[in-house]
């Protein structure tokens, strides 16, 4: 036992994805937050006041993302839209993105994740791939149609060249 030589890589699991190595190093978590129905929030680097945009020349992969609710009537269930925008929105902004697109393509909102969620717990969805590219210079952003809801969300991935 002595000389056995033990060694041990740093992981991380969301959603069913698992970051191993340096990939858990280079992941990147944005944060947002919504407090009211039909909220929107621009994702930010934990702890940083402004919203996050991507830098000249890269661009923001988003793999995974996981949501919870702290508020949310009875019977309702959480509609997630995730996009990116010109402007930064803020956190738990009742204003509407500008010119947004949204996953798949889209520059309407479609709701591309929902269910029920209970108060407190998290959810959690990973891409197998690539999964959501936000291009150099906009704001990746979440929206939340939820009646009567208050969320937070994460979303995980890195920075690539564009």
């Amino acid at each position: 036992m002595a000389n056995e030589l033990i060694l041990q890589k740093k992981s991380l699991q969301i959603g069913g994805r698992l970051f191993v190595g340096q990939e858990v190093d280079d992941l990147i978590t944005l944060y947002g937050a919504t407090n009211a129905a039909n909220d929107a929030s621009t994702l930010r680097k934990l702890n940083d006041a402004a919203g996050y945009q991507v830098p000249i020349g890269k661009k923001f992969q988003m793999v995974a993302f996981a949501w919870m609710a702290s508020a949310l009537a009875a019977s309702s269930t959480a509609n997630i839209f995730i996009g990116y925008a010109d402007t930064d929105l803020g956190l738990a902004s009742a204003g509407a993105p500008v010119s947004p697109i949204y996953v798949g393509g889209a520059s309407s909102s479609i709701s591309q994740f929902n269910g029920s969620a209970t108060i407190g717990v998290f959810n959690e969805f990973a891409w197998s791939g690539v999964g959501f590219e936000v291009i150099a210079q906009k704001y990746p952003f979440f929206e939340d149609n939820s009646a009567s809801a208050s969320m937070d969300f994460y979303a995980y991935g890195f920075e690539v060249d564009a």
